[in-house]
């Protein structure tokens, strides 16, 4: 762990082979990892004490892949074994709620901004939404082309974001798991995703060392088109490109 503002090593995890995923409790205090699997030891997640590095938990019959927090910082969710997702008590390290289904690969794996969904990605293609309280499948979201790798819900948690191996992001409705935008830019895989604080960019990263910035938020996409057209959107290209009906008019050039 290193100091943000001076680069200063301030503290060392020790106690895991190699790890693969980490993150940080909604309070900062504590650090959950996950470790790969190696011939002498299993794959294990792990809570630490953030301040003093020691080890408080021992999540045990997890597989790789990824380790998410629920925004109240009282749930971990991580991969099970057997492929389920699966949520943890973060203070007592016991089993809350494995999900009903089982996916073959899970790549990651993001709360909602309110707690009570989990979304997941999997290596077939799509990426499901969850009912974090009963472990019910809400949604599976289908479109991608190949391996579901990052997601993303905005702040408002209306619209999720995904990231593929087909080298595109997709941005769906939360509440139908409707596909709203594709965004092209990557030449490989997208490995990860992140909303700006406002909800109106989305940031992606891919393994061709490109990070891609979209503007996503209505005003920012008309502030876009006006700098590129002269004209008014046609009701095709408002349905395309604004996801809506009803084309809006454009702001007025300064």
């Amino acid at each position: 762990m290193w100091e943000a503002g001076t680069g200063r090593d301030l503290l060392t995890l020790q106690g895991q082979s190699a790890f693969i995923d980490i993150a940080w409790s909604p309070d900062g205090s504590r650090l959950a990892t996950i470790s790969d699997p190696t011939r002498s030891s299993p794959p294990a997640a792990k809570v630490w004490d953030a301040v003093t590095g020691r080890e408080l938990l021992t999540l045990r019959g997890v597989a790789g892949g990824f380790v998410a927090w629920s925004p109240d910082g009282r749930k971990l969710a991580t991969q099970s074994t057997d492929g389920a997702p699966i949520v943890w008590d973060a203070a007592t390290g016991r089993e809350f709620l494995k999900m009903r289904d089982q996916q073959i690969n899970i790549l990651g794996g993001a709360w909602s901004p309110d707690g009570r969904e989990l979304a997941t990605t999997n290596a077939d293609g799509t990426a499901k939404v969850w009912e974090a309280s009963t472990g019910h499948e809400l949604l599976t979201l289908r479109g991608h082309q190949g391996g579901v790798r990052g997601v993303a819900w905005s702040p408002t948690g209306r619209e999720l974001a995904t990231t593929s191996f087909d080298g595109t992001a997709k941005v769906w409705e939360a509440s139908s798991g409707r596909q709203l935008f594709t965004l092209h830019g990557h030449e490989d895989i997208v490995t990860d995703v992140a909303w700006s604080p406002d909800g109106n960019r989305l940031a992606t990263a891919g393994v061709d060392q490109k990070v891609q910035v979209y503007a996503i938020g209505r005003v920012q996409l008309l502030r876009l088109v006006r700098s590129r057209i002269t004209r008014d959107l046609t009701p095709d290209e408002c349905r395309l490109y604004l996801n809506t009906d009803h084309c809006p008019p454009l702001p007025s050039v300064p």
